[in-house]
């Protein structure tokens, strides 16, 4: 999807910010929220396509990306379970190696009752003095994950019911 919905500008990303290599994660536990904060997902995706949106205008702008996987087998549904062990056992503050940044108190949210099911949460990423919430919401639908972020404290749902309506039945 590329356009404006609910005021929101969508564009496709200018390069994929999808690291090249292996993840790392000073604790294992936390490796699943790690991908997840690198436009990737817990578990092997057979395809995968991205997208950022900003707001309407650049004074009152919200920026966040989402991205869409398809999974082979029950791979998206364990994607999830990966995704619910991590908020429950990377507690603290973590680090990614080589990443300049801090990522800080990691909590469950509301997930958005969309699709088969869902899971939320948000941390704070710092990185020279300055803190920065990031919201996420993973969405099931079958074999396909939809997960979005925004840099703030709330998912903008029309977007992402845009998006999962456009998904095949």
């Amino acid at each position: 999807m590329v356009g404006t919905v609910a005021d929101l500008r969508v564009t496709e990303p200018a390069e994929d910010s999808l690291p090249e290599g292996s993840y790392r994660a000073d604790k294992g536990e936390c490796l699943p929220i790690v991908r997840l904060a690198f436009t990737d997902t817990p578990r092997p995706a057979t395809a995968r396509a991205v997208r950022e949106f900003s707001g309407p205008d650049e004074l009152n702008s919200t920026v966040g990306a989402f991205w869409v996987t398809a999974h082979q087998g029950n791979d998206a549904r364990s994607a999830l379970d990966d995704v619910r062990k991590a908020l429950k056992e990377c507690s603290g503050s973590f680090k990614v190696p080589g990443a300049p940044m801090i990522y800080r108190n990691l909590e469950p949210v509301q997930a958005p009752d969309l699709g088969d099911e869902s899971v939320g949460f948000r941390f704070t990423t710092s990185a020279s003095n300055v803190s920065t919430p990031a919201t996420y919401a993973v969405v099931r639908t079958d074999h396909i994950l939809t997960t979005m972020m925004v840099i703030t404290n709330t998912i903008p749902r029309p977007l992402l019911e845009a998006q999962l309506a456009k998904l095949p039945d």
